[in-house]
């Protein structure tokens, strides 16, 4: 098992505050964190990643199931880290998991002095440096000013006249249904382009989850991210390309398909008692003793009673 390097170590987060990556590092390099299983590590990281890069002791919000999902642990693994950093007083929760209203909701924490002191997260009394950085080479000191970064974002955006990234066809549309911005897209594309994946194909399979967590930016762009990074190797494309298929089904053949099945055939419905007798593009449809003569149009609905279940064939 060869050692772990720094790059190894910050490849998934590098999206994130520089404050945030060196509190990172701290949880994968620091002593006292040896004592934690690789588990107990990976969802104490999870944690992190939701901390503020200004304030680490300010409150955050984390879901067992989404934590699972990005730690690749299970959800008692979870349940079981949170009890070990509370008895370590690393990580105190703030509410019970639901709101005033009774309503459940995601879990507040706060990470305490002493976590915030180990992994180097700023805090009010002692914020991070802002002015400039030091580096010690062969010649000295170079101190690099940090608002370099700053200024070419800004030249960058003066160059495209305010207007946001032309974004490829294939994925235009995430920024409007997710909330995510269009830079925000771009990085997912150089994470998915690192990975060997197709950000829409990953899109495509997370669309009916991102669905459920509704237009928070940020929690979409971590759901999109975490797919993305995790180490598993999952084939999207194949996924994605299923998915498309099914997708691509028409109607009108599915009903064709159920109406050859069904000719002189006799079938019932499961609760109101109908019965229905098909021949060759018309039925017979009684109930309580009255009869009627179904053809054209009226056939669709008795062809879609079949394919939901509700119309059952009687077996003589």
């Amino acid at each position: 098992m060869h050692p772990i390097t720094l790059d190894e170590v910050l490849k998934p987060y590098l999206h994130l505050p520089t404050a945030i990556q060196t509190a990172l590092i701290r949880v994968e390099t620091h002593p006292v964190f040896r004592a934690l299983t690789k588990s107990t590590l990976s969802v104490l990281k999870a944690l992190v990643t939701r901390a503020s890069a200004t304030n680490g002791a300010a409150i955050i919000r984390a879901r067992v199931d989404r934590m699972a999902d990005e730690a690749c642990v299970s959800y008692k693994t979870v349940q079981r880290a949170m009890r070990t950093f509370r008895e370590f007083e690393w990580v105190l929760p703030v509410t019970e998991g639901r709101s005033e209203y009774g309503v459940f909701e995601s879990k507040r924490y706060v990470f305490t002095p002493g976590l915030c002191e180990l992994i180097d997260l700023p805090t009010k009394s002692k914020p991070a440096p802002t002015v400039a950085q030091e580096t010690e080479m062969s010649d000295g000191a170079i101190y690099v000013d940090l608002s370099l970064k700053k200024d070419l974002q800004e030249i960058s955006i003066k160059n495209r006249e305010g207007q946001p990234p032309t974004l490829p066809p294939t994925v235009t549309k995430i920024p409007e249904e997710t909330g995510i911005s269009a830079t925000g897209v771009c990085k997912l594309l150089g994470v998915a382009r690192r990975a060997d994946y197709k950000l829409e194909d990953v899109y495509l399979l997370a669309k009916p989850y991102l669905e459920k967590i509704g237009t928070n930016a940020a929690r979409c762009y971590r759901y999109l991210h975490a797919m993305l990074v995790n180490p598993k190797k999952v084939d999207y494309a194949g996924k994605a390309a299923q998915e498309r298929r099914n997708g691509d089904t028409d109607p009108a053949k599915a009903l064709a398909a159920i109406a050859a099945r069904c000719r002189f055939k006799r079938y019932y419905h499961v609760s109101n008692g109908i019965r229905v007798r098909f021949f060759d593009g018309t039925a017979e449809v009684s109930r309580d003793g009255n009869c009627a003569l179904y053809a054209g149009t009226q056939m669709q609905g008795l062809y879609k009673g079949i394919a939901n279940g509700n119309l059952v064939e009687v077996i003589e």
